[in-house]
This record gives structure tokens, sequence and C-alpha cells, in this order.
């Protein structure tokens, strides 16, 4: 129940049933919401005290209604703030999945290359009698190849650095006609097996490109 104050206009609020004028708090556990008031002087009709209950009543429920409908407003805000982070975390998630799904269809594509070397060059050694010079070659490459393979591994293993978006590329200034001069090299035995000649056609002219290794 909330106390009725009443004044009269020009002196300082007080308890009066006398009066054409009427003012009372709006309170909702003891949270001012603001202040309902009549006034009658025009009138000069004097607020009676069934006028000051039929107030308080109304007063009564209209604090309630305003407390609700700003708890609303604040409950609707908050919901719209949660909502707002949920959307960007799950943006975030799959932004991440795909980053992940990304790397592992490529790393699964790239692992085939090595390991195609690895094998063909393996029987080639094992097959046939090099010579010297082919033979070093040969192993050179294996050797290369199961670095290249390691480093793969190593970095499809390393997955807390994508959670993190935190993946470095290490971009080198390549030479691109010595790059093409290897992947040559690496797929030969592939190629010779279904007679198929690979080679470079034209003029080698230094060229570079910034690729990760």
């Amino acid at each position: 129940v909330f106390p009725r104050v009443t004044a009269h206009r020009g002196s300082r609020i007080g308890l009066t049933n006398f009066s054409p004028f009427a003012a009372m708090p709006l309170l909702v556990h003891g949270r001012l919401l603001g202040v309902l008031a009549v006034d009658n002087s025009r009138s000069h009709k004097i607020i009676s005290k069934r006028d000051l209950d039929s107030l308080e009543s109304f007063g009564n429920n209209a604090a309630i209604v305003i407390a609700n409908s700003v708890a609303l407003k604040e409950t609707e805000t908050e919901v719209l703030k949660r909502t707002k982070e949920l959307e960007e975390k799950n943006a975030a998630l799959r932004q991440l999945d795909k980053r992940k799904d990304d790397f592992v269809n490529y790393v699964s594509h790239e692992l085939r290359t090595p390991l195609t070397s690895l094998i063909g060059y393996s029987k080639l050694l094992l097959t046939r009698q090099l010579p010297d010079a082919q033979r070093t070659n040969s192993i050179s490459i294996i050797a290369r190849e199961a670095e290249r393979l390691k480093c793969m591994i190593d970095d499809l293993l390393d997955l807390s650095k994508m959670e993190e978006g935190k993946i470095d590329l290490k971009k080198v200034p390549t030479n691109l006609y010595q790059l093409c001069g290897e992947v040559i090299g690496v797929m030969r035995p592939q190629a010779e097996g279904k007679k198929i000649r690979l080679g470079i056609v034209g003029d080698q002219i230094p060229a570079y490109l910034e690729i990760d290794k």
C-alpha cells in the first residue's frame, strides 16, 4: 500500500484531505518510477477521501504496469544482446569448422604426392640397377619428400593453432622453374610407368613466386 501525499498549491507537500491537488509516488519494491498527480485547482473541486482511494488504487496498478513494461523492455534488450553474442559465436565456430575442413582436405590431397613419390622411388631403387648419380638423386628425392610429409603431418596434428587462427604461412621467394623441375623429378617414376614424358618447354627465364614452404 502506497502512502497518500497531497498538497495545497504553493505549499509544501503534506497529508491532508482538503485540497484540489493530490499526488502520490509510484513505487514498486522501493523503486520510485514516477509521481501521479491530480490538480483540480481550476474547478476548485476539493479532492475527497474517496477520490484519494481511487487515485491510490489507480496509482498502484499504474506502478505495476510501468514496472512490468520496464522489466519487459530490459528483458527484450538483454535477449537481443545475448542472441547477437550467440550468433557471433556460432559464426566464429562455423568459420573455424570451415577452416578445419579446408585444411584437412588440403592436407589429405597433398599427402598423396609425397607418399606416391616415396613408393615410386623406393620401388625404383629396389628393382633397378641405377647409375650412381641417378641413385643419389633418387635417394635425395626420397629424403626431401619424407621431410615434406613430416611437415604436413605436424601441421595436421597441431590443430590448436588452427583453433586460435594462428596458422602461419612461411612464404619464401621460390624460383618457378626450379620448383617445376622438382615437381617433374618427383612425378617422373609414375609418369614413366605410364609412358608419359615430362619436361619444361620454353625459355627458362628466372621467375620467382612467394609460396609457403
